[in-house]
This record gives structure tokens, sequence and C-alpha cells, in this order.
């Protein structure tokens, strides 16, 4: 299931970009400054955890002490999937009695915080290892800010295309006169200017 809301997320998200649908994941994600729905939905079941350990509801509180004890070592368990969550982010073990749990909006900052960090530096890392995304300045990519490139756009049609084309260049999707002669059955020289006539 999280394959498909996946495909349909990264389609959306090229067509929003007018990018080509081999343009690498990470460049789609890191050019928007947007999370992949993996991570959408782990901020989602971790809110929701600690929603479940703060409620004051006695029967809710019974319900889940119980289905702790019981289902914890069940793989398909909720509470069994967000310990695994919680030591994937490096987040404070909220079943634990020891350790107070935090604030709503404390535990909201903590886990975005640590969430989009965690997939800043999977998908940077991801880009590096692609040699289409050579050009990409990585430094700018962070999650919830868009890359300066989609920033500088203006509202009209010429600069839309103008920052269409960069972006293309930066993820390795443009086709330039030298990789064209390598695709074309016709001879063409990848050293000569048509524009130019040279």
């Amino acid at each position: 299931m999280i394959q498909i809301l996946e495909r349909f997320h990264i389609g959306t998200l090229r067509a929003i970009q007018a990018l080509a649908t081999r343009t690498a994941k990470p460049a789609v994600y890191l050019l928007l400054g947007v999370l992949p729905v993996e991570a959408e939905i782990h901020k989602r079941k971790l809110t929701f955890l600690h929603s479940l350990t703060t409620c004051s509801n006695n029967k809710i509180k019974e319900i889940i002490n119980r289905q702790i004890a019981v289902n914890f070592d069940n793989n398909n368990s909720f509470f069994f999937q967000t310990a695994l969550l919680l030591s994937k982010y490096n987040l404070p073990d909220i079943f634990d009695k020891n350790i107070p749990i935090p604030s709503k909006l404390s535990w909201k900052k903590l886990v975005k915080t640590e969430i989009s960090s965690f997939w800043t530096c999977r998908l940077k890392e991801e880009a590096h290892q692609m040699s289409s995304l050579k050009f990409l300045n990585l430094n700018f990519g962070f999650a919830e800010t868009t890359h300066p490139v989609c920033d500088s756009v203006e509202q009209n049609m010429i600069e839309i295309r103008k920052a269409s084309t960069k972006v293309r260049m930066l993820t390795g999707t443009y086709m330039v006169q030298a990789d064209k002669h390598k695709f074309s059955k016709y001879t063409i020289d990848p050293h000569a200017c048509y524009a130019s006539g040279k």
C-alpha cells in the first residue's frame, strides 16, 4: 500500500516541477523541501502514540497497557512498530515510565526535527551517489525549505520556463547537444555550434 502512495506522491511532485519521470527521487524531494510519504506517515504514527500515552481516559489507558503487555513482541503491532520508529529516529522511549513524557507541542517539534534531519541526510547521501545529480548543490537541500532555484521563480511564463530548464540541467535530465549525438542514428558533430553556424 505504501508503494502505491509513494508512486503517486513522487509522480505528483514531478508533475508540479515539470520534471521527467527519469528524474532521481532525491532531487525531486530536495528541490521542493518535501519529505517522502514514509516520513509523513512516521510523523503521524509518533504523534498519535503521544496522544495515546498522555490520554486521561482510564479505559483507554487500560486497553493500551494490555496491548503493550500482550502484543509488544508482535511485528504487526502498532506499539512494536512505533518502538522501532523511536529507536530509528533516536527519540526518547515514551514507553519507559521513568522518563517524563514531554508536552504535546515539544513532542511534535522533536519528532518533526528528528525525522526531517534523518530524511534530509538520507536523501543527500542517495543524491551524492547519483552521477546525474553532480550539478545539484546539496548544501541548500533541507526538508521544509525549497531550493534557491525554485525560490527565484517569478509569476510570469518566461521565468517559469527558465527555472524549468535550470532544474532539468541540475537534475541531469536536460539533453545537451553533446549527449544527443550519442543517441542519434545520424552523424552529429558534438562540438559544432548550430546556433552560430560554426
